[in-house]
């Protein structure tokens, strides 16, 4: 790497120490590890004086605390790998798995699903993590585009920024589908067989179950069994719940932080 992007690389890099929690250099052939902000006292400064080797940058970061996928115990990891292209340039950026450990609530997992199927993406029903599948896919097609018109030289923090930013409009995005709730939606006013979500025209079957209507009237469009018992029904009318929609409503004015949004 010539001297004049080293020097740009590096300050780049001096930029990026400011906003992560962690920072590391790497040698990516030795694996070594050749600078941490947590574990190394000589500051950068004197790293990039000694010009040391390094091909590789790793930072931790943590999420906007506003945003919906924000867990105080999981950060956010991004790696840059370089070439030697004038000044510089950045010829990969990977991510860790950040959402596998942070547990969406059903209304949030319901919202995404919703957009996945707006957008015509492909739902394997035979995966448990379609919605976080879904989310990284849109992330993963962000810095797809962003390398596509990587400039060289490019600034590493506006990266950053920007990849949080729309980790955000994402959850916003999200969040903006439906009502979202201050509090998890409880269970017995939740359609637990079909939608997964609040009722919001709730029928009583022959079976004595309550269901969203639309959904029922779809199931019973190819089936004629109970989606609860599995028995054969002699009845497919259905009848209102004007209990469960009342206690529905009810709990929606007191729980919905949609105005906020």
């Amino acid at each position: 790497m010539s001297n004049i992007s080293y020097t740009r690389l590096c300050h780049e890099i001096k930029l990026l120490q400011d906003v992560v929690i962690n920072l590391e250099l790497v040698e990516t052939i030795e694996k070594k590890i050749i600078y941490s902000i947590q574990n190394v006292n000589d500051n950068l400064e004197l790293i990039f004086n000694e010009n040391i080797k390094f091909d590789e940058c790793k930072i931790e970061i943590k999420l906007l605390e506003d945003s919906i996928f924000y867990d105080k115990n999981v950060n956010l990891f991004i790696s840059f790998i370089f070439t030697e292209q004038y000044p510089f340039s950045c010829c990969d950026i990977t991510y860790n798995n950040f959402l596998d450990t942070i547990n969406l609530s059903k209304q949030i997992l319901n919202n995404i699903r919703k957009l996945m199927i707006s957008e015509n993406y492909f739902i394997n029903e035979n995966e448990e993590n379609n919605e976080k599948y879904y989310i990284y896919y849109r992330l993963n097609k962000y810095i797809k585009e962003y390398k596509k018109w990587w400039i060289s030289g490019d600034r590493l923090k506006n990266f950053v920024n920007n990849f949080l930013i729309i980790i955000y409009d994402i959850g916003n995005e999200i969040k903006k589908k439906d009502e979202t709730y201050n509090e998890e939606i409880p269970s017995f006013l939740t359609d637990n067989v079909f939608t997964s979500t609040i009722f919001k025209d709730p029928v009583v079957a022959e079976d004595g179950f309550t269901y969203e209507r639309e959904a029922i009237q779809k199931w019973f469009n190819n089936n004629k069994r109970s989606p609860t018992s599995g028995k054969i029904l002699n009845s497919l009318v259905l009848y209102p719940n004007h209990d469960m929609r009342s206690r529905c409503i009810e709990w929606k004015e007191l729980h919905s932080i949609k105005s906020e949004l």
